[in-house]
């Protein structure tokens, strides 16, 4: 599997064929896993290209050999053709959010994905700028994340009464953003 040409970034096909490969061997040592970061964002139907697969998982797999270990737990490694894997296992403040994810992943094409609900609450755990802009994505997806649902795991994984207000800020600007695309797409017809 190649790169896109002049970069360092894959397509969901590529990834997608890694993911499944790690997934089934993983699950045949009994280690739950479920896919996040960028894959999953492509599996919501984001346009967005990346460089890696980030497995939430339960334990890290015995067939996996570290090229560096993740500060937060966890460690990256180099899965099928060279495509880099991060085996996410938090062992800090997130840990619960991380455990609750992997125990509410979602099928998507046989494939465990972490959910949009709990893919938000991550993504704003994160806070870095492509985390924002990934964020926003999936609140902006019609019927795609549980408002409510978000709100509440943010609440309890991310920072209490202040993390679900945040969330809440970042709905109104994923429907404001919504509008005024609407209201371009509109204008552009005429």
């Amino acid at each position: 599997m190649e790169p896109c040409p002049g970069s360092a970034l894959y397509g969901k096909k590529e990834l997608a064929a890694a993911a499944e490969l790690l997934v089934r061997a993983a699950w045949h040592e009994g280690v739950s896993v479920a896919i996040a970061g960028g894959l999953a964002m492509q599996f919501y139907g984001s346009p967005r290209l990346t460089a890696d697969v980030d497995l939430v998982a339960g334990a890290v797999p015995k067939f996996v050999i570290p090229v560096r270990w993740l500060t937060f737990g966890g460690v990256s490694s180099t899965g099928v053709d060279g495509i880099p894997v991060d085996w996410i296992v938090r062992v800090d403040n997130y840990a619960g959010l991380y455990r609750e994810a992997l125990d509410q992943a979602v099928e998507i094409a046989d494939l465990p994905v972490v959910s949009p609900e709990y893919l938000t609450a991550i993504k704003m755990q994160a806070g870095r700028g492509k985390d924002n802009d990934d964020l926003i994505y999936l609140l902006q997806q019609p019927r795609l994340v549980d408002r409510a649902a978000a709100k509440m795991i943010a609440r309890r994984h991310v920072g209490g009464k202040f993390a679900e207000d945040g969330m809440e800020s970042l709905m109104q600007v994923a429907d404001w953003r919504s509008a005024k695309d609407e209201r371009l797409r509109r204008s552009e017809e005429r």
